[in-house]
């Protein structure tokens, strides 16, 4: 193509271009270019754009006061760890307490711990997360078989223990809760009453318990009913310590071969107990 040919070609070209106005003092450079100074300009924004995503990631997403870096230190540190062991030493001690000798046979226990972080500017509800950076709790289920002829027995036991305990004003975090009083005291007699009265045959069965946070369930052992009967634990938990950690022993352990083995089921869940929080105002709590 030749000198003629390619100023025939801009010339056409620029007839297809709107006319470029004066520029006024002041103006941007960049308008001065035309279409190449619009796509320059689109440039650098996305660049600038950019440069600030990055630097919320690194520290914090909106509406949250702590990035994923920021948590999974925060959960790994010495005083979170120290605080989870102590923490979940605890509530298999409070798990054991409920088992003993003709009663109640521990077969599965499953803890399950999670760290979140608090809310932070942009959140869209701001409610009592706002005053920390990350708050860590944990949860314990127990499994336990037992057998369904003794259910009776294995309730008087376990309210024998709690009644014990509020006597000798026991708060330690292995006591158990459940005492002897006209509810539970109607359970066991419900139990008891094995010859089967019209009352009981009326009544239906009884199969919970529940106060401070726990409570015990257990299989239908009269009517039998598979809607009634104790569940797998749920298997979709995350494993992905700290920020959700679950420890599930002994891993082959299951309900159904608890069922097989003892005749029935028991199950005690206790509600989540936080054991470190950080603050947004610089302290840090454990338990």
């Amino acid at each position: 193509m030749g000198h003629d040919d390619v100023t025939a070609h801009d010339r056409g070209a620029a007839r297809m271009l709107p006319a470029l106005r004066p520029i006024p003092a002041g103006g941007a450079p960049l308008a001065f270019l035309g279409r190449a100074g619009f796509f320059a300009s689109a440039l650098l924004r996305g660049v600038l754009a950019g440069a600030v995503l990055i630097t919320l990631s690194a520290c914090a997403p909106p509406g949250r006061a702590i990035g994923d870096e920021g948590l999974r230190e925060l959960g790994e540190s010495g005083q979170a760890h120290r605080a989870r062991e102590r923490t979940e030493a605890r509530l298999r001690d409070v798990a054991r307490s409920y088992a003993g000798p003709g009663g109640l046979f521990l077969s599965l226990v499953v803890v399950h711990d999670i760290c979140v972080p608090g809310s932070g500017p942009g959140a869209i509800t701001q409610d009592d997360t706002d005053d920390y950076r990350i708050s860590c709790s944990m949860d314990l289920t127990a499994y336990y078989g037992a057998d369904p002829g003794h259910v009776a027995d294995v309730l008087d036991d376990i309210l024998d223990k709690g009644t014990a305990a509020r006597h000798r004003q026991d708060t330690r975090g292995g006591c158990v809760p459940f005492t002897h009083d006209a509810g539970t005291d109607r359970i066991v007699a419900y139990y008891r009453d094995s010859g089967g009265t019209t009352a009981a045959d009326r009544s239906p069965e009884p199969n919970r318990m529940a106060t401070s946070g726990r409570r015990l369930t257990w299989d239908t052992v009269r009517d039998r009913d598979p809607a009634r009967l104790i569940e797998e634990p749920y298997s979709h938990l995350v494993d992905d310590p700290p920020v959700s950690r679950v420890a599930r022993e002994p891993k082959g352990a299951t309900v159904a071969a608890t069922r097989r083995r003892h005749g029935m089921v028991f199950e005690l869940e206790l509600d989540s107990v936080g054991y470190y929080k950080v603050l947004k105002s610089g302290p840090t709590h454990t338990s």
